[in-house]
């Protein structure tokens, strides 16, 4: 979340911010709209763990993401994979088709930057 320099409302936003980023919104958010929690402790509530197996692997995953390179090319980057992605999970063509055309669409990309 950010707030505006500008904004003639940042008390009243760092009040939401605070709210939002109390524990028990970060559980009620996550069982109502299954928005993941950003309180590491709360990956481990049963309650959550329940509800949603699979958290525990997404904290697995966050603890060891990593931003990936800054490019000019991100805009391109992004639309390619996605393009690719939902080719895929529309059938008109294979999982590995989407990941040769992505890495050779990647590779022209890079090329051109």
């Amino acid at each position: 979340m950010l707030i505006n320099a500008t904004s003639e409302y940042q008390d009243a936003a760092w009040s939401l911010i605070d709210y939002l980023d109390t524990p028990e919104q970060q559980r009620e958010r996550f069982l109502e709209a299954s928005l993941p929690p950003n309180q590491r402790r709360l990956y481990d509530d049963k309650e959550l763990l329940e509800k949603s197996p699979s958290l525990s692997t997404l904290e697995k995953a966050l603890q060891g993401g990593r931003t990936r390179p800054t490019s000019t090319a991100g805009g391109d980057i992004d639309l390619l994979l996605a393009q690719k992605f939902n080719d895929s999970l529309r059938g008109d063509i294979s999982p590995e088709q989407a990941v040769e055309e992505s890495q050779k669409g990647l590779e022209e990309i890079f090329e051109q930057t």
